[in-house]
C-alpha cells in the first residue's frame, strides 16, 4: 500500500508541473501554491519513511526508483524557490545601485527582465526532470516482466482471495480460479461481507469476468456503491466512479465524483484525474463542466485562485455562456481584489442575463466595483443610471447616486434624481422627504429661490415641526422680501424650536416688521410678550411693547406691561417715571384710582419732589376720597408749582378739598387764592357758594350761586346749581316766586334742561296753572324715552289730562294712545282715553276701547262703574243701528247693577220694536253682502253671529256665518277664537281641533302655543278617541314648555293603556333628554327601568335606569332597590351590588341582613378574602 500511496502522490505532483512551469514571482498566490507543493513533498518523505519493508527485491527496487523522483522533483523546486527569492533580492541591489549611478530605474520592468532569464533556465531544468521521469516509467514493466517469471502454485485454500490474487495474474483464463473467485462472491453477499465482497468484484473487473461492458459498469458502480455506503472507504469508491466515468462520461458522474471527493477530502487526486481525462472528451459542455468543478475545487477546497481562473478560463473557452463560470470567477476577481478583471467578468455575465432583476443586479455589482474600488464615480454613476432602464424605482441605485452626486456636486444631476426618487416614492413620507431635499437643494446648490420655496411650502403643510425646514424657508423668503411668507413660516418656527435665543430673535424680528403697520401692530405686542413669558429681563423688549400698547390705547394691556417692567428694572430713577406712568394710565385710562395710589406713593418713595407723581397723586387721593391724603399732596404741590396759572388750579383743588374736610376757613382762603386769578370760574364760586352755605350766610352763598350760574354755559353745570339757590332762596330766605322766576330765568338760556322742565312742570300742574304746564309736558314727553315704562305712562297720562284741560283734544289723544301702547291694560289710560274717543263720538274707538276696560279691569270696577261701561257700549250699537247687541249690552249692565234706570229704559225700548227674527236675520245679510269693506263686513258677521245665538237661538246658522267670516281674513285671531267657540258649542271636535292649531301656528314658539297644542291633545284623546294624534299633539306641547309634568302624565297613561312598551320608553326618554333638572326625574328613571326589567326583559338598560334614579335620589331605600337589581341581573352585575350594599353599611353599620346579603355575593364571586372578612364581622 506503500507504493500504491507514492505512486498517487507522484501522479498529482507531476499535473501540477505544468501550473508551477507558469509561474510569477510577482504573485503571493504562486509562493503560497509553491509553500504547498513543498509541504506535499514533506508529506511523501514521512510516507516513505513509514513504508512496510518490501517483500522482496523488485519492490525494494521500486521503492528505491520512485524515491529517486520525489528527491529529484524537490530538488527541482526548491531550486524554483531559490531563484524567486534571488530575483527579489537582485531587484532590490539593482534599485539601489541605480539611483547612485544617477539613472532612473523602472523596479518592474528590471524585475520582469531577470525573471525572464532565471524562467528560461527553470524550464531548461523542468524538461530535464519530466525526460528522467518518463524513463523510470519506462522501466517499470521490464523489472515487473523480470518477477513474474517466478511460477506460482494454484492456492489449495478456496477462500484465501490473496492468494486466487497472485495466482490468477499469471493464469487469467484457469477455470478453478474464476470457480473460487464467484464462490467467495456468494460467499461474501450472503454474509455481507463488504469489504471481501468490493475485493471480489474488484478481481472480476481485473479479470474479465463479465459479459459485455454493461455489465463491467454495473460492477463497478456497485464496488463504488459498497466502498462508499458499506465499508466507507471513500477513496475506493472515487476510484470506481472514476473508471466509470472513463469508459461513459456524463454530467452525473462528474456531480459524484465531486460529492466523493468531498466527503473523502479528495481534492488533490479529483483535480488530477479530471484533467486526465479531459483529453479523449469532445463534448464542449462536459468539458466546461469539469472545468468548471476543477475550478471551484482550486478555489473553494484547495485555495488555489490562480488555478482556479485558468480552469475557469478555459470552461470559458468551451462554453463562453457559462453564467455559473463567470460567477466564479468573478466571486475570485472579487476575493483576490482584481477589480478591474471583475468589471469586465461582470460585464460579461450582464450580456448573459435575460431576468431584469438580474440584469439590474449585476449593473449595480459593476457599479460598486467602479465606485468604490477603481475611483470612478462618474462611471459608476452611469452604471447606475442604466438601472432606471430596468427598475426606475431602485432605492439601491438612487441612494448611490445621492452620494456620488452630492460628493461630485453634480447639482443638476442629483435635481433630477430627487424628482425621479419622489415620483417613483413608495410612500407619503419617503416622497416628502425627497421634496424636502429637492427644495434644500434649489435653494443652497441650483440657485432657483422661487422654485425652492414653492417645494419647500408644499412639504410644509405636512412637515410643519421640522425645523430645518422652517429655518431655510425663513431665510429664502428674506432673501426674496416675501414677508407675509416670512412672518406666517416664523410664527410656526417660534413654536417648534428648542432655541430659546432664537426663539427671541424671531419674535423680534416678526415684531420689528409688524410695528411699521398700523393695522398689525397688536401681532407685535404678542410677539413681545411672548419674549417676556420666555425671558423676562429683555428691557428693550417692554419699552417697544408699551410704545405698541399707548399708540393703540390698550390700557389694560400697558399697565400690566409697565408693572411687570418696573420689576426688571434696577435704575431708580427710571423705576419712578415708569411707576409715574404706571399710575398716570390707572388713573386717567382705566380709571382706577384705587389701583393707582399705591404705585404713584412707590414712586413718590423714589422720588419725593417730582411734581408730576404729586399731581397725580393728588388726583387718586380725590377720586378714592382719601380727601386727607389729596389735601397734603396738594399742599406739596402749591409748594412746587412755578407756573402761576398751575398754582391756582392747584389752590382751587385744594379749596375743595379742605370743603370736603370741613375745614371751612381753610377752604375759604385756598379759594380766595383761586379766585384771585380767575374770578369767573364756576367751580370755584359754587364751592363758595358751598362755603357759605355751610356757615349758612344766605345771602352770600345765593350770591356765589348765581355767578357760577352766570359763568357757565355748560347746561348740566347750571342745573347743578340752580336748584340749590332755588332751594335757597324758597327754604331760607322765603322767596318762593325768586326760586320760580330763577328756574324759568335758567330755561329761558337752557330750554329744554330736563330737571328743570320737571320741576316747573310739576309745579304748574299742583298749581293748575295748565296753559303753562302744558308745553313744560310736551318737551318732558317728547324727551321721556329714558325713563321707565311706568314712568312714561305716567307722564303720558298726565300730558293727556291738561291737554284736555286746554281743550287739545287732538293732543290729548295723541298722549293717550301712546300712554295705552306703553301699557295696554292701565285701567286709567283706558278710562281716559275711553271717554276722549266717546265726546268724539268715535264709537268703534270707544267701542274696543270700553270693552278693553271689561276684559282687563272687570275686578278692578265697581258694578256702578261696570254698568255705566255697558250702558255705554249699548249707546254705542245703539246709535251705529245694532239694536240687538245694543239690547244684549243693556242686559249685562242690568246684571252689574240691577239699579241701572239707564239700562232698563233702553231694554224695553228696544225690545218692543224688534220681534221678526227671520226678517231682521235676512236684511242684515243682505247688508253684509251689499258692504265691500272687509272690517266692516266683518262688524256685521259678527252682530249676526250674535243675533243667531243669542235671540234666534240657531248656533248651527251662527256656525255657517262664523266660518263665511273667517274666510274672509282666515288668521284674525278673534276671528278663530270665536269660531273656535261655536264648534265647541255644536260639538264639531275636529273642526275644534284644527282652529286651535291654526290660533297656534300663529303664535311664537313658547308657552302661549304650548297651550293650544295641549288643547288639541285633550280634545284628540276626550272627544274623538284619536290617541296617536294626541301622542302628538301632547309632545308638541312639551317641545314648547318642558316643565308641563301634566301632559307627560297623559302621553304615559295613554301608552300603559295600550301596552306601548317600547314607546312608553322612547318618550320617557324625550322628556328627560327636554327636561334634565325636573325634580320627578328619578321616579322617570324607576319606572324606566321597571318597564326593560319586567316588560321588555332588557336588564342591561335596565340596570342602567335605575342607576341613573339611584344617582339623582341617593336614599338608603334607592341604594337598597338597585342592590337588589344587580342581583337579579346577573353574576356580571355582583361587584356593582356588593358596592351598593358597602354603601348601606357605611350608613348602618349594624344592619345584619345587609351584611348577610354581602356575604352571599361574596361567596358566589368566589372571593375567598372578602367572605373570611365578612364571616369575621
Amino acid at each position: 500500500m506503500a507504493i500504491d500511496q507514492l505512486k498517487k502522490h507522484l501522479e498529482i505532483l507531476n499535473k501540477h508541473l505544468d501550473f508551477v512551469a507558469d509561474w510569477q514571482t510577482d504573485k503571493e498566490s504562486e509562493q503560497a501554491h509553491l509553500d504547498e507543493i513543498f509541504d506535499t513533498l514533506s508529506d511523501l518523505v514521512e510516507a516513505i519513511e513509514a513504508a512496510e519493508e518490501p517483500a522482496d527485491g523488485a519492490d525494494s527496487e521500486r521503492i528505491s526508483s520512485l524515491q529517486a523522483e520525489v528527491e529529484n522533483l524537490k530538488k527541482a523546486l526548491e531550486e524554483a524557490r531559490a531563484a524567486k527569492e534571488t530575483v527579489k533580492e537582485v531587484v532590490k541591489e539593482v534599485v539601489k545601485e541605480v539611483p547612485a549611478a544617477g539613472a532612473a530605474v523602472d523596479e518592474k520592468k528590471l524585475r520582469a527582465e531577470i525573471e525572464g532569464d532565471l524562467k528560461k533556465e527553470f524550464d531548461m531544468q523542468l524538461e530535464k526532470l519530466r525526460a528522467e521521469l518518463a524513463t523510470a516509467k519506462a522501466g517499470k514493466p521490464a523489472k515487473a516482466a523480470a518477477a513474474v517469471d517466478k511460477t506460482i502454485e494454484k492456492p489449495k485454500d478456496p477462500k484465501d482471495l490473496e492468494a486466487w490474487q497472485v495466482y490468477l495474474e499469471q493464469n487469467p483464463a484457469d477455470q478453478d480460479g474464476k470457480t473460487a473467485i464467484l464462490a467467495l462472491e456468494k460467499d461474501a453477499r450472503a454474509g455481507k461481507k463488504f469489504v471481501m465482497l468490493a475485493d471480489v468484484l474488484v478481481c472480476k473487473v481485473n479479470f474479465g469476468y463479465f459479459a459485455n461492458q454493461e455489465e463491467e459498469f454495473k460492477l463497478l458502480e456497485e464496488i463504488a456503491d459498497i466502498q462508499e455506503l458499506e465499508v466507507g472507504d471513500v477513496e475506493q469508491a472515487f476510484h470506481a466512479v472514476l473508471s466509470v466515468f472513463e469508459a461513459r462520461p456524463s454530467v452525473e458522474l462528474v456531480d459524484r465524483l465531486n460529492r466523493l471527493a468531498q466527503q473523502g477530502n479528495l481534492w488533490e487526486m479529483f483535480v488530477g484525474e479530471m484533467q486526465q481525462v479531459l483529453e479523449p472528451l469532445r463534448d464542449d459542455q462536459l468539458r466546461s463542466h469539469i472545468w468548471l468543478a476543477i475550478a471551484r475545487a482550486y478555489n473553494e477546497r484547495l485555495k488555489r485562485t490562480d488555478y482556479a481562473i485558468t480552469a475557469l478560463k478555459k470552461a470559458l473557452d468551451y462554453n463562453s455562456k457559462s453564467a455559473e463560470a463567470l460567477d466564479d470567477m468573478a466571486s475570485i476577481h472579487k476575493n483576490t481584489e482584481q477589480w478591474e478583471d471583475l468589471v469586465k467578468t461582470l460585464q460579461k455575465r450582464l450580456k448573459l442575463s435575460t431576468d431584469n432583476d438580474e440584469k439590474a443586479y449585476y449593473l449595480r455589482e459593476i457599479a460598486a466595483v467602479q465606485r468604490e474600488q477603481l475611483k470612478e464615480p462618474f462611471m459608476a454613476a452611469a452604471t447606475y443610471e442604466e438601472v432606471f432602464s430596468l427598475q426606475p424605482h431602485d432605492p439601491e441605485s438612487i441612494a448611490v447616486l445621492e452620494t456620488i452626486y452630492r460628493g461630485n456636486k453634480l447639482w443638476e444631476q442629483l435635481g433630477a434624481l430627487l424628482n425621479r426618487k419622489v415620483e417613483y416614492a413608495e410612500s407619503a413620507d419617503e416622497a416628502r422627504n425627497a421634496r424636502r431635499e429637492l427644495g434644500f437643494l434649489y435653494a443652497h446648490e441650483l440657485n432657483d429661490t422661487s422654485k425652492a420655496i414653492d417645494i419647500l411650502e408644499h412639504v410644509l403643510e405636512v412637515m410643519h415641526d421640522d425645523v430645518k425646514l422652517l429655518r431655510q424657508l425663513l431665510e429664502l423668503y428674506e432673501k426674496t422680501g416675501r414677508m407675509r411668507g416670512y412672518l406666517k413660516t416664523a410664527r410656526i418656527l417660534v413654536d417648534e424650536t428648542p432655541d430659546i435665543g432664537e426663539k427671541i430673535n424671531l419674535l423680534k424680528r416678526m415684531a420689528a416688521e409688524w410695528r411699521l403697520t398700523p393695522s398689525t401692530r397688536a401681532n407685535a405686542a404678542e410677539c413681545y410678550e411672548k419674549i417676556i413669558e420666555l425671558r423676562f429681563e429683555e428691557e428693550d423688549v417692554y419699552d417697544s411693547l408699551e410704545d405698541i400698547y399707548t399708540a393703540e390705547e390698550q390700557w389694560d394691556a400697558l399697565a400690566m406691561t409697565l408693572n411687570r417692567h418696573t420689576k426688571v428694572v434696577q435704575a431708580e430713577g427710571t423705576k419712578a417715571q415708569l411707576l409715574r406712568r404706571l399710575g398716570e394710565v390707572l388713573l386717567t385710562h382705566l380709571e382706577d384710582p384705587k389701583g393707582a395710589v399705591p404705585v404713584l406713593e412707590e414712586s413718590l418713595a423714589l422720588r419725593p419732589k417730582n411734581a408730576d407723581t404729586v399731581k397725580l397723586a393728588a388726583k387718586a387721593y380725590e377720586l378714592t376720597g382719601e380727601i386727607e391724603n389729596a389735601s397734603i399732596m396738594l399742599e406739596q404741590l402749591c409748594e412746587l408749582l412755578e407756573d402761576e396759572i398751575l398754582r391756582t388750579a392747584a389752590y382751587g383743588r385744594l379749596g375743595h378739598a379742605y370743603l370736603q374736610l370741613d375745614k371751612i376757613e381753610q377752604a375759604e382762603g385756598a379759594l380766595q387764592k383761586a379766585l384771585a386769578a380767575n374770578e369767573n370760574d364756576f367751580k370755584h364760586l359754587a364751592a363758595m357758594g358751598d362755603v357759605y352755605r355751610r356757615q349758612e350766610q344766605w345771602t352770600r352763598a345765593a350770591s356765589y350761586y348765581e355767578r357760577a350760574m352766570k359763568a357757565t354755559k355748560n347746561q348740566k353745570e347750571q342745573g347743578e346749581v340752580v336748584f340749590t339757590v332755588a332751594e335757597i332762596y324758597a327754604d331760607r330766605l322765603h322767596l318762593a316766586e325768586k326760586a320760580v322766576a330763577l328756574y324759568e330765568e335758567f330755561l329761558s338760556f337752557a330750554p329744554g334742561h330736563p330737571t328743570a322742565v320737571r320741576v316747573l312742570a310739576n309745579h304748574y300742574f299742583e298749581k293748575g296753572m295748565w296753559e303753562k304746564a302744558a308745553p313744560l309736558l310736551h318737551v318732558l314727553v317728547t324727551e321721556s324715552a329714558h325713563l321707565s315704562k311706568p314712568e312714561q305712562v305716567s307722564l303720558h297720562l298726565k300730558a293727556g289730562r291738561v291737554a284736555l284741560k286746554v281743550a287739545d283734544i287732538d293732543r290729548a289723544a295723541m298722549y293717550l294712545e301712546k300712554a295705552r301702547e306703553l301699557d295696554p291694560t292701565s285701567l286709567e289710560v283706558l278710562m281716559e282715553l275711553a271717554e276722549l274717543r266717546f265726546r268724539k263720538e268715535e264709537w268703534d274707538g270707544s267701542l274696543s276701547l270700553y270693552q278693553a276696560l271689561l276684559v282687563a279691569h272687570r275686578d278692578a270696577l265697581s258694578p256702578e262703574k261696570v254698568a255705566e261701561i255697558y250702558c255705554r257700549l249699548g249707546g254705542i250699537k245703539e246709535r251705529k243701528g245694532d239694536h240687538l247687541k245694543a239690547v244684549a249690552f243693556y242686559d249685562k249692565a242690568l246684571e252689574a247693577n240691577h239699579n241701572s234706570q239707564e239700562a232698563a229704559e233702553a231694554v224695553l225700548r228696544l225690545r218692543e220694536a224688534h220681534d221678526d227674527y227671520a226678517k231682521l236675520a235676512k236684511i242684515k245679510l243682505n247688508k253684509i253682502n251689499a258692504e265691500s269693506d272687509i272690517d266692516k263686513k266683518l262688524d256685521l258677521y259678527s252682530e249676526l253671529i250674535r243675533f243667531y245665538l243669542d235671540t234666534v237661538k240657531d248656533p248651527d246658522k251662527a256656525v255657517e256665518m262664523q266660518e263665511k267670516a273667517l274666510a274672509l281674513r282666515p288668521d284674525d285671531r278673534e276671528l278663530l277664537s270665536n269660531a273656535m267657540d261655536l264648534y265647541h258649542l255644536v260639538e264639531q271636535w275636529d273642526k275644534v281641533v284644527a282652529t286651535i292649531l291654526k290660533l297656534a301656528h300663529l303664535e311664537e314658539p313658547g308657552m302661549v302655543r304650548s297651550k293650544y297644542h295641549y288643547s288639541a291633545g285633550l280634545i284628540y284623546s276626550e272627544e274623538i278617541g284619536d290617541h296617536d294624534n294626541a301622542l302628538e299633539q301632547f309632545e308638541i306641547c312639551l317641545d314648547q314648555d318642558a316643565d308641563n309634568d301634566e301632559v307627560f302624565f297623559r302621553i304615559l297613561d295613554i301608552h300603559r293603556s295600550r301596552e306601548d312598551w317600547h314607546n312608553l320608553t322612547r318618550a320617557m326618554r324625550r322628556q328627560l333628554k327636554r327636561n334634565p333638572e325636573n325634580r320627578i326625574n328619578f321616579k322617570i328613571w324607576e319606572e324606566l327601568g321597571q318597564i326593560y326589567r319586567e316588560r321588555l326583559g332588557d336588564h342591561k338598560t335596565a340596570v342602567a335606569a335605575f342607576e341613573f334614579a339611584a344617582n339623582l335620589n341617593d336614599t338608603p331605600e334607592q341604594q337598597l332597590k338597585l342592590a337588589e337589581i344587580y342581583i337579579e341581573a346577573g353574576p356580571d352585575y355582583f361587584d356593582k351590588a356588593g358596592g351598593a350594599y358597602e354603601k348601606l353599611l357605611y350608613h348602618d353599620p349594624e344592619n345584619v341582613e345587609m351584611l348577610r346579603r354581602l356575604l352571599e355575593i361574596q361567596i358566589a364571586r368566589q372571593n375567598k378574602d372578602r367572605t373570611w372578612i365578612l364571616c369575621t364581622v
